[in-house]
């Protein structure tokens, strides 16, 4: 799938490298400031988002990327 090169996708693109370039961990006492981290980036792309292709497309880049985002978290409990 071709990745849209709107604002949205690259900034989205950008923050996923971050974050898989990071090492840091969030543990349980972060999960839900990081999950509203996450949840606050997901509704501010999709409010610059026009065509539904790139949606989806975002969404897709989104989705590959869920194992840099939750390989970081604390899943112990």
């Amino acid at each position: 799938m071709k990745r849209p090169k709107t604002p949205a996708a690259l900034e989205m693109g950008k923050w996923l490298s971050s974050v898989k370039r990071s090492h840091s961990m969030v543990w349980r006492s972060g999960s839900r400031q990081w999950a509203g981290e996450v949840l606050a980036r997901l509704l501010g792309w999709c409010k610059t988002i026009d065509d539904p292709r790139d949606g989806c497309a975002l969404l897709f880049q989104f989705y590959q990327g869920d194992d840099a985002l939750f390989s970081h978290c604390d899943d112990s409990n």
